[in-house]
């Protein structure tokens, strides 16, 4: 999704709220996560926010954290991990 004008914190949190207060759909998984572009800094530099809203059935919040190392790079132009397992090859 992309914030309106302003793009501010404010905004973005605005924008979460609804979402966080929301029931999850019980026809699909009970995770969600949404990519929010439309954020600026108080330079005018243009950023985004990922929102990540897990059922407490599959996970605590440490547990939550951990998932969201998984599957994110904490750190800008991350290199590949070398101990990553090999996928297999799709069965025929």
């Amino acid at each position: 999704m992309r914030l309106p004008a302003p793009g501010t914190e404010r905004t973005l949190l605005d924008a979460l709220q609804p979402m966080a207060s929301a029931a999850f759909d019980r026809a699909r998984p009970l995770w969600e996560f949404t990519l929010i572009e439309g954020l600026y800094d108080e330079d005018g530099t243009e950023r985004a926010a990922f929102a990540m809203k897990v059922h407490h059935t599959v996970t605590d919040g440490v547990g939550g954290m951990a998932l969201l190392a998984l599957l994110v790079d904490l750190t800008p132009d991350a290199v590949e991990p070398t101990d990553a397992p090999a996928v297999p090859a799709p069965s025929s």
